[in-house]
């Protein structure tokens, strides 16, 4: 056994023997990453290529407005449409419940998120207005700065969800709304985004969405500068992060 162990080790010192085994691994091993893809690769792939996207084909009736009873809080109405998405009443904005890459089933989504750099998100999503360098977090003159209006422009890959294909990634002032809270609102149980007041309704409107399994590390459509970008993690207002981390994207439109 020693003695043919021995034999295959120096025919392995072997050029003619070692140079075609060798090139064989890396053939095999391109061959593999460029068609042995996951599922979460294959629809990013599939964004970039064909400039759409969507949750999955399921679709659901969808309940005639004046059936569903908005939800009234001290921050504004909402509303659960049955869709798979929810409506910001007061400031006409309407999300998907869930991050990009799960699908809808006609019920409820199912399948895991795909997590992707700021770049991709931007590219394929949409890219607001830069904001500067604030320390930490961003202030309400940054927030006011980043709105919709003020320079964001559509991102190459479109999205199909819900009978609307206008989804986009939101801006710095519009998944800061996603915090519920307001330093006002203090008895209320709103006085900033981990109150209990604003914790259940984000848990209502966003049961998948959670800070403990960073499903809540989402970006959102604005640059820092020198290779960082805005996002949240969990808690509010956004903070900066490196580009190249790896969050998930919640898709907003207006109406």
């Amino acid at each position: 056994m020693i003695e043919r162990l021995t034999s295959i080790f120096e025919r392995l010192q072997d050029p003619v023997v070692l140079i075609p085994l060798l090139a064989g691994a890396l053939i095999s091993w391109l061959l593999a990453r460029h068609y042995w893809v996951t599922p979460i690769d294959m629809k990013l792939r599939q964004a970039r290529r064909y400039g759409k996207t969507g949750f999955g084909g399921a679709a659901v009736p969808r309940k005639a407005e004046s059936e569903i009873a908005p939800i009234e809080t001290p921050l504004g109405d909402f509303r659960i449409n049955g869709d798979g998405t929810i409506s910001d009443l007061s400031r006409r904005l309407m999300w998907i419940q869930a991050p990009w890459g799960m699908e809808w089933n006609g019920e409820w989504f199912v399948g895991e998120p795909v997590k992707i750099n700021w770049r991709d998100a931007t590219e394929l999503f949409g890219k607001g207005v830069p904001l500067g360098y604030p320390v930490g977090a961003l202030q309400p003159a940054h927030l006011e700065a980043s709105k919709f209006e003020k320079g964001y422009k559509r991102g190459k890959c479109s999205v199909s969800f819900a009978g609307h294909e206008d989804w986009r990634l939101p801006t710095a002032d519009e998944i800061n709304r996603l915090g519920f809270f307001d330093p006002e609102r203090r008895l209320e149980g709103y006085e900033h985004s981990g109150a209990p007041e604003a914790s259940a309704l984000r848990e209502k409107l966003f049961p998948i969405l959670r800070a403990s399994d960073r499903t809540y590390w989402l970006w959102c459509a604005h640059e820092q500068g020198a290779g960082m970008a805005w996002a949240i993690d969990g808690s509010w207002p956004p903070g900066d992060f490196e580009a190249k981390s790896q969050f998930n994207v919640l898709l907003v439109r207006m109406f």
